[in-house]
């Protein structure tokens, strides 16, 4: 995400098992994406937006499920 909006981190992450990293500095994937030209840059765009979408809905049902749960243990608390 920090090649997108260069806030923080907002994970860690840790392998069960040997793994390579590497690392990509924004300027120049930036740099490579506006050379490529529209015939790389529009789908890896609607292919970051896909994957965000679903994303987000994932989230939004896994936030509404979690309050739906809070507000019955909630109130079964207020009923006892």
């Amino acid at each position: 995400m920090n090649l997108f909006d260069q806030a923080p981190r907002s994970v860690l992450v840790s392998a069960d098992e040997q793994s390579g990293v590497f690392t990509l500095e924004a300027g120049l994937f930036k740099t490579f994406l506006d050379r490529a030209g529209d015939q790389t840059k529009a789908p890896f765009d609607e292919k970051c937006s896909t994957v965000l979408s679903q994303k987000i809905r994932v989230f939004n049902t896994d936030t509404i499920s979690s309050q739906q749960l809070l507000w019955k243990h909630a109130l079964r608390k207020t009923r006892e």
